[in-house]
């Protein structure tokens, strides 16, 4: 697991984004995906995912391409952050989730500690073993234990040898 120690200006920067998002979000009137509902989507919700964004660009040393409100962008330009706030909680997939991005779980907190736990390939996440609805509310998706995650240092290989196979 590698830990990110974020700045007091991004953090404040990325509570200013995830009041942007969700503020956009609101006047556009998009729908939740998969189901969720707007008590369910709160704040810290939003925070979290952009703090984590945030510290995996950091750590990967990339720029982050998501101060804007693009929706559909990848996270990270290069990878797709999930973020939580237990280091327990799984990594969450969707069907309509990028079979051949990576996806990298952000375990969110104590601030301004964000830890990467792992990551993952979609297509690699979407095992049937995974797919589960927890909550029993009729979202299943699949659930990819943080054990189950490579190692963060193997991410900037997959990403280096993705690139070059593109090019």
């Amino acid at each position: 697991m590698i830990e990110v120690e974020l700045s007091p200006e991004e953090i404040e920067v990325g509570k200013a984004i995830a009041v942007a998002r969700r503020t956009s979000a609101i006047d556009l009137g998009r729908k939740h995906r998969y189901g969720a509902t707007d008590a369910s989507v709160d704040m810290d919700k939003e925070t979290r995912g952009v703090l984590g964004e945030v510290a995996c660009c950091k750590w990967l040393g990339v720029y982050w391409p998501n101060f804007g409100l693009v929706v559909g962008d990848v996270d990270c330009g290069v990878c797709e952050v999930r973020a939580v706030s237990k280091a327990s909680h799984c990594l969450i997939l969707h069907d309509r989730d990028d079979d051949n991005e990576a996806h990298v779980l952000a375990v969110v907190g104590p601030l301004p500690l964000v830890h990467l736990a792992g990551w993952i390939v979609g297509r690699a996440g979407k095992r049937l073993k995974n797919w589960s609805d927890p909550q029993k509310s009729n979202r299943h998706a699949y659930f990819v234990p943080p054990a189950d995650l490579r190692p963060m240092e193997e991410l900037p290989l997959y990403l280096a040898a993705k690139e070059e196979a593109a090019a």
